[in-house]
């Protein structure tokens, strides 16, 4: 069982809510949200500090183990051990990184004389369908079912590799729905700083040109208010396949979803969504109907997914 299966099961066995775990870390309720849907990883002190609530060892948090969280030794003297491990280890990447950043500043120095004679070739490593076992791409399944919904898939532009768009309005619906529910009493309206803030830190572009976006948000030099409308209803995406590479040195995810609706007509309840979930796995033409087929391919950072392309690869006939 993962960390954040984990938090899950042990904010429900102490009967907590989001917001009252939040409370008691002293971060808000939306980062408690995105550790539990595997989007962050929350910091050491944090998870110092869930060990503590939940009155479970770090190891126990942080590793493999047993689904059961009472084979966790509580004595404090186990605590201790745990607390001290990762304060060395801590002190030992602290070293380390401070080695390799030296290092690599030496290495640019030499290597600045032939930067402009010499073109370093991006390296791209061709990606293949992962092979996962049935419960693995069944868990695989709900988790994009639940990562594309937390992350507004729907809402994300359509742009190839290295062609993010550089004009606001492709970003504006993404940018508003990502945090729909921490808009309070400024619900429809968006500074220009947090729009930039949200593109830099998930798409892989820069120098932005801020413009209004006809019947639907006005901007003033400063803000973007939203003209009167409505926002589409949580997307439903399931997973057809999956791959992921190296390039660069870096983790990429490659996947391929259908963007699918009730085949009714209807918008989907709790209950619907929940059932979808549940048969992820299993063939359901008969509750679905394929909008499109879209793969999108990302990078992950500790705000999140940092998207590389989105493009549309089949619509319904």
């Amino acid at each position: 069982m993962d960390l954040s299966l984990k938090l899950q099961e042990l904010r429900k066995k102490s009967q907590l809510s989001q917001e009252e775990l939040a409370e008691k870390l002293d971060v808000s309720r939306q980062s408690i949200s995105k550790w539990e849907a595997r989007q962050v990883s929350p910091e050491i002190k944090k998870i110092i500090l869930l060990s503590e609530i939940f009155n479970v060892s770090t190891d126990y948090l942080l590793k493999d183990g047993p689904e059961d969280a009472e084979w966790v030794p509580n004595a404090k003297a186990e605590k201790a051990r745990s607390n001290k491990k990762i304060l060395i280890i801590s002190i030992i990447l602290g070293f380390a990184l401070i080695a390799s950043i030296f290092a690599i500043s030496r290495l640019a120095m030499q290597n600045q004389k032939l930067s402009t004679e010499i073109v370093v070739p991006t390296v791209n490593v061709s990606s293949e369908p992962e092979k996962t076992t049935p419960e693995q791409y069944e868990e695989l399944g709900k988790y994009y079912f639940d990562f594309s919904r937390a992350n507004r898939f729907d809402y994300v532009p359509y742009f190839t590799e290295n062609n993010a768009p550089t004009e606001s309005p492709d970003y504006l619906f993404w940018a508003f729905a990502i945090n729909l529910d921490n808009w309070g009493d400024d619900k429809g309206v968006m500074s220009k700083g947090y729009v930039e803030e949200m593109i830099a830190k998930h798409f892989k572009v820069t120098g932005i040109s801020h413009l209004s976006m006809r019947k639907s948000w006005n901007y003033d030099g400063e803000k973007y208010t939203a003209m009167p409308q409505g926002i589409r209803e949580l997307p439903i995406y399931i997973l057809k396949e999956y791959s992921t590479r190296m390039q660069n040195g870096i983790q990429v995810y490659e996947v391929i979803l259908d963007n699918c609706g009730l085949a009714n007509g209807m918008i989907p309840n709790e209950e619907d969504i929940e059932n979808i979930k549940s048969n992820i796995t299993n063939d359901m033409s008969n509750e679905l109907i394929l909008k499109q087929r879209e793969k999108i391919t990302y990078s992950q950072s500790f705000d999140g997914p940092v998207f590389l392309s989105h493009v549309i690869v089949g619509k319904e006939e």
